[in-house]
């Protein structure tokens, strides 16, 4: 989000869009925790951008879920 937050300031950029890819695996971060994380998504989101989620874990949707990224825009994959 702050690289994108970077980019966004280009000119001729009208549309923000978050893909989070994932293999399912451990990737907790060391920098922001979950809530904090979901906060931020949820204030972006207001501002109009949009997030994807696709994961590759039966928790795809909890996982989506918990970052307030839209089930609409989230995909579990093999």
């Amino acid at each position: 989000i702050r690289h994108a937050e970077r980019v966004e300031r280009e000119p001729g950029l009208s549309e923000v869009l978050v893909v989070v890819l994932s293999d399912g695996a451990e990737n907790a971060s060391k920098e922001v925790t979950q809530a904090q994380a979901s906060r931020l998504v949820e204030a972006k989101r207001r501002e109009g951008w949009s997030f994807v989620l696709l994961g590759g874990n039966q928790d795809a949707y909890a996982t989506a879920a918990a970052l307030s990224f839209p089930r609409a825009a989230t995909s579990n994959f093999k």
